[in-house]
Formats: structure tokens, sequence, C-alpha cells
């Protein structure tokens, strides 16, 4: 055998390797670049239904007009007979309209603090509340989704109808309340006798920055309130991403240098497993009934004392409110007597009647 004919046969197989591997190569190219294709003519498709959806709001809402105008000239869909949507004015052109108020606004002027924000809210609806839940039922949201604030989620959705729910809300509204309450007495004018931010804060030291607490509050409520929050995304990446993680560690770590245990310090949940342990199976039904908007006069006025209170004596943990154990203890325990010593006073009335 020549030395050529030799060197051919050994190269031969390497050039073949090249050629399947090229060959290889470009199926997979191919391959990827037909599901780009696919997955953008899919995409493309759900933009114009929902530029068709909601082509006849965006008659009346010029900002959400120039954003499915926008959308529609990326994505590359042609204006059709389909869509009545009508151009969007230029710049120079364009007026502010008034901000809409929020579809399902919340409430919080009723008696009790406690029941007034789930009775407000309609019980089969309020379940597309959750985080995953509620980006496509307003099309307003289609540029204003984020994500909930994590010690919210937990109180969204089918958590929203429940004692610990009802109570995360509370509490909630009324930190902003006792903070217009403050901000109103700074400026010499009349506030409720009972107003104490201090209390909710002046645990830890890491908690003195009121406004900056108090604006998470206002974030929490806006995002139960619309299902988006309206800030800035470097505004919002710096409270959440950094200032949130790092101040409930330094409570903790507060707590530990002055050798105070965290273990008394119960989340709504562990408050609401507490106060259920303590309650008869009908009152149980009783309080969910008053938790879903559908409770009675009588029942009202039974449990208001007991959650009135809890909403007025929580603390700010950075990741929600809390209550110390023991307290919770005692107040189960007296609304509980005073239940029994009522309960008396009724049947030894009847009994003289």
């Amino acid at each position: 055998m020549s030395p050529s004919s030799s060197s051919k046969d050994t190269q031969d197989p390497k050039r073949e390797r090249s050629r399947v591997a090229q060959r290889e190569y470009r199926k997979r190219h191919a391959s990827k670049f037909h599901s780009l294709k696919d997955e953008n003519r899919r995409l493309r498709n759900a933009l114009k239904k929902i530029d068709q959806v909601a082509s006849q709001r965006a008659r009346h809402d010029r900002e959400l007009q120039a954003a499915l105008v926008e959308a529609r000239e990326v994505a590359g869909i042609e204006d059709d007979n389909s869509s009545a949507l009508v151009r969007a004015p230029s710049p120079s052109q364009r007026t502010v309209s008034p901000a809409r108020p929020p579809s399902a606004r919340v409430s919080f002027n009723s008696q009790s603090a406690f029941f007034s924000a789930a009775g407000s809210v309609n019980y089969m609806n309020a379940h597309q509340r959750g985080p995953g839940q509620q980006i496509w039922l307003d099309t307003d949201r289609l540029v204003r989704t984020y994500e909930a604030p994590t010690d919210a989620a937990q109180y969204l959705g089918d958590n929203l109808f429940t004692f610990a729910g009802a109570l995360y809300w509370a509490c909630t509204r009324n930190t902003v309340s006792l903070w217009q309450a403050k901000q109103l007495a700074l400026m010499g004018k009349a506030a409720r006798t009972e107003s104490n931010l201090d209390r909710l804060f002046n645990h830890s030291k890491h908690l003195r920055d009121h406004d900056f607490l108090v604006s998470l509050a206002l974030t929490r409520l806006e995002y139960y309130q619309k299902g988006y929050i309206h800030l800035p995304p470097t505004a919002n990446q710096a409270q959440w991403g950094q200032i949130l993680p790092d101040l409930s560690k330094k409570i903790e770590q507060d707590y530990a240098e002055r050798g105070e245990a965290l273990e008394w310090w119960k989340t709504p949940h562990e408050v609401e497993e507490f106060v259920k342990r303590h309650l008869e199976p009908e009152e149980l039904v009783e309080l969910q009934a008053l938790i879903e908007g559908r409770g009675t006069g009588a029942a009202l006025a039974k449990y208001t004392p007991l959650v009135d209170v809890l909403v007025q004596s929580f603390v700010c943990f950075g990741d929600g409110p809390r209550w110390n154990i023991l307290w919770v203890s005692m107040l189960v325990g007296g609304w509980r007597t005073n239940q029994q010593d009522e309960a008396q006073a009724q049947a030894q009335a009847q009994v003289v009647e």
C-alpha cells in the first residue's frame, strides 16, 4: 500500500465525522429556529387576542391604548377590522386622564377593623386575589405586574378569608391609620387619643425609620386593593431585595443580644391556631361567617371585643405583625370569662322573668 493511499484512508474518517457533526448542528439549529418561530407566532396571536378584547376599554383609557399600540408594533401585528382599537395620539396630543379608583377598593370604615376588611369584599370572587391569579383580571395591569411582598402573599388568595388573613390586613390598615393620626398631631390637628405608632416599633432599635415602615404597609394595601404596586423598579428592588431581609434578621439578633426569646412572639397564623383551640365548633362557624361577611349582628357583638384588641395590640417585626402568646392567652381567657358571665346573667334574667 502506497503512503498516499494510507494517508487518504486516515483522513476520510475525520472528514466524515466533521460532515456528520456539521449536519447535526444544522439540524439542531433548524429545530431551535422552528421552535422559536412557533413560540413567536403563538405570542403574537395571544397579543392579538388581548388587543381585540381590550379594544373597547382602551377607547376610554389613553394609557392602555398607548401600551397596546406599542405592544402591537413590537409584535408586528397589523391593524385589521377585527380590532376596534383607535391609534393612540402622539405624545404632544395626549392628555392626562384622572386616576381611576381600583375596581375592588376595600373600605375599612365599619365598626370592627377586623371584620370590615373581609366583609367589604365578595367572598366568591376574592379567591382570585392570589398573587398568581389576578394579573389578567384588569387590562390596566398589563404593564404594572409586580410580585406580591412575601409576607403579604401568604394572606391572599385562599388565605384571605381566614382568621389569620383578616388579622394581618386589619393590622396593616391600623398601622397606616396610626401614622396618619400622628401626622395630624404633628400639624396641630385633632388626632385619636389612642394613637400610638411608637408602640409598634419601639421594641427594637432597628425599627426607627417609621416613615419607611409605614410605606411598606401602604404598598401592601395597594397590592391588596389593586393587584399590583405602583413603584419604580429600582425602589422596589432596593426596599424588598436588600432592606427587608436584613431587617428581620437584625431584629432577631437584637432580641438574642438582650436575652429575649422570640418563641413567645407569634405570627397571625399561630395566633389563629391558638384562638381556634379555645373556641367551640359552633363558634368557629360563627367566626368564619363573620370573616366572610355573612355573620349576624349578635355574632359581631360577641367577637368584636376579642379581635379588635388584637388589631390594636400587635408589634411590628419587619416581616409582619406579632403578638406575645402569654398576652394572647390572657386576652382569650378574659374574653371567655366575660362570655360566660354574660351567658349566666342572661340565664338568670330569664329565670326571674
